[in-house]
């Protein structure tokens, strides 16, 4: 079984816990699992509304593999999270972008390199 497959089996457990305890056994297997298992913490963590936790997790990954596709799509999906967490009614009202771009730089650099 290769790793995507080995992935897409942990993944269809509808148990958090259970999933968690799936990828977090695949960090002990050999190194080509590790990017894989990490995407899997990471997806947890969004499921979860863990913001940083995904950012770290999406991270990892990509630390094992930085031409992880998935990985810069999610991480750039958790940073979007972060994101609309801390974007407020006045700038809403202002509609001054910049300063959203300026602080959230991250989310935007993630999606760009992707």
């Amino acid at each position: 079984m290769d790793t995507e497959e080995w992935y897409e089996i942990g993944n269809k457990e509808a148990n958090l816990a259970e999933r968690k305890s799936y990828f977090e056994f695949g960090l002990q297997m050999e190194d080509s699992y590790h990017p894989w298992a990490w995407l899997g913490i990471g997806h947890i963590s969004l499921e979860q509304e863990e913001w940083d936790a995904a950012v770290d997790a999406f991270n990892k990954a990509l630390e094992c593999d930085p031409e992880f596709a998935s990985a810069w799509f999610y991480l750039g999906k958790a940073w979007n999270e972060i994101y609309i967490d801390n974007i407020n009614e006045e700038d809403l009202e202002s509609g001054n972008v910049i300063d959203l771009y300026k602080r959230n730089e991250k989310v935007l650099d993630a999606a760009i390199y992707y």
